[in-house]
């Protein structure tokens, strides 16, 4: 319990730290860089409080131009954090719709271009996919967890065929992003 209350008080004061400096900056950076930098930033202080050692492998095999889109699998929420806080570079990200409507944390994704996605709604999917190739034809890479959403066993699920129909949509590669040993961190449910 009490370790529960210290995450949500950590992640509660870095979302106030870096997400009022992103919205307050946001004007100035139509593109939504600035945004991501603070969201790359927050994770990295999320990393720094709860203590989690994060060692990337392979990131030289991805394309020189960065343009695919990336694939991860989604063992825990502290896979955002170790994505954001570990991957070099701008990105985009491909996020259920419901986390746009948390305060701060929503508008600053929103700021920086993510693209959220109804997946109850088959149409709109399609239209967020189209948007998703839009930002890697503007020179990001997208990522996408093609399970969906959150493993409740730590395993891969199947995968969802969002990702790959994007990847054909944007004539881009898929590059496989795997994450180990989060699972344990941050279970849902």
């Amino acid at each position: 319990m009490i370790q529960t209350l210290l995450i949500v008080a950590g992640v509660t004061a870095a979302t106030f730290a870096f997400g009022i400096p992103a919205l307050l900056t946001a004007p100035l950076n139509p593109s939504g860089r600035l945004a991501h930098w603070f969201a790359q930033r927050w994770s990295r202080a999320l990393l720094r409080l709860g203590r989690i050692p994060v060692t990337l492998h392979g990131i030289e095999h991805l394309p020189p131009d960065r343009l695919c889109v990336l694939v991860a699998n989604h063992a825990s929420a502290a896979d955002i954090p170790v994505l954001f806080g570990s991957l070099p570079f701008q990105f985009r990200v491909i996020a259920k719709e419901s986390l746009f409507r948390i305060p701060i944390l929503g508008w600053v994704m929103s700021l920086a271009g993510y693209i959220h996605i109804d997946r109850s709604h088959p149409r709109k999917a399609v239209r967020s996919l189209k948007r998703a190739a839009q930002k890697i034809h503007s020179g990001l890479p997208v990522l996408v967890f093609p399970e969906g959403t959150r493993s409740r066993t730590g395993d891969l699920q199947p995968f969802k065929g969002g990702a790959f129909l994007l990847a054909i949509e944007a004539g881009v590669p898929v590059v496989p992003v795997g994450i180990r040993g989060s699972f344990g961190i941050l279970v849902k449910g």
